[in-house]
């Protein structure tokens, strides 16, 4: 075997099937699935025991519910290959994935993370957009910029695994941003990150109902996470979370509240673009009614951009 497959699931009978068997039907066929089935309730472990008793490459052990870093660190330490690929239980790998993701790795052995394009489905498996961030660690060392290495669709990812336990692996702390720690940490131990630019994903999208306050805290978890990765480039030791919220208090209320409004406003058109992706036109126009009023300029140009590879999109077809 040349790759392990990692991926865990809580109650994700849903998609799983798709999945699975997405992995299943890769061109390259050597490698081992780890699953970990993170105290499912539904019919995921059922689900799963099938395909086990049908493939002897799926390894799947059920535990009591960890949470997703804690459980991408087990299946990590179960992982018999150098390579691991990362699979979520409702994405779908194109069939060339781990075929062309294993040459790239091969023609780039200085990078310890590799990532892809993806294509965006919705609950529908439907295709309504595209992601094709680009990854420069050594502009984003240079400016000082995390955005620059960080912005990577998580299921998308290959990493070595010696590599990636050199780090510390996921930090098992969090609840959000585990793949965005992660990253920093690996860049800033001086490894690389690289971008194929191939779309080799299908990265499943759903509209979710969020509060403004969960929305709020999960941005103040990224920037925390993106400020002590900049400190760490500078030679300087993390701040503690108090630290953190005691130098965010200190910025003037004026660009605290500017700040707010255009997170808020993001949240609103991530959310608006999903439902028009599930035909749901109501909760669309309202979404994007609100965020528009709240930060017309940036979201007009995400809509233009948006519009435009639509348009290219059709052209091609």
């Amino acid at each position: 075997m040349q790759v392990s497959v990692i991926m865990a699931v809580y109650n994700g009978d849903k998609f799983l099937e798709e999945a699975v068997e997405s992995v299943l039907c890769q061109t390259f066929a050597d490698f081992e699935f780890v699953i970990i089935d993170d105290g499912s309730t539904d019919g995921t472990s059922k689900l799963l025991a099938k395909y086990a008793e049908q493939d002897s490459r799926i390894v799947v052990i059920r535990q009591d519910n960890r949470g997703l870093p804690s459980s991408l660190n087990r299946a990590i330490s179960v992982a018999n290959c150098e390579l691991l690929a990362r699979m979520d239980a409702d994405d779908r790998m194109l069939p060339c994935r781990l075929e062309r993701q294993i040459e790239f790795v091969a023609r780039n052995p200085d990078a310890a993370v590799v990532c892809s394009y993806s294509y965006l489905i919705n609950v529908s498996g439907e295709r309504f957009a595209k992601s094709e961030n680009t990854i420069d660690v050594e502009a984003g060392r240079a400016e000082l910029n995390p955005k620059r290495f960080l912005e990577i669709v998580h299921p998308s990812v290959m990493m070595k695994k010696k590599e990636i336990l050199e780090v510390g692996g996921y930090a098992e702390q969090l609840i959000f941003a585990e793949d965005r720690d992660l990253w920093g940490r690996v860049v800033t131990s001086g490894k690389l990150i690289k971008c194929q630019p191939e779309f080799l994903m299908e990265y499943r999208l759903h509209s979710n109902a969020m509060t403004m306050r969960k929305v709020l805290s999960d941005d103040m978890t990224s920037r925390s996470i993106d400020l002590n990765i900049i400190r760490r480039m500078q030679g300087l030791s993390d701040l503690s979370v108090d630290e953190l919220k005691k130098l965010s208090q200190m910025r003037p209320l004026r660009q605290r509240a500017d700040e707010r409004r255009r997170i808020v406003a993001s949240r609103l058109y991530k959310n608006a673009t999903r439902y028009y992706s599930e035909k749901r036109l109501i909760p669309f126009m309202f979404m994007l009614a609100i965020g528009m009023v709240l930060d017309p300029i940036c979201l007009s140009l995400r809509i233009i951009s948006k519009m435009a590879w639509r348009e290219r999109r059709i052209v091609k077809a």
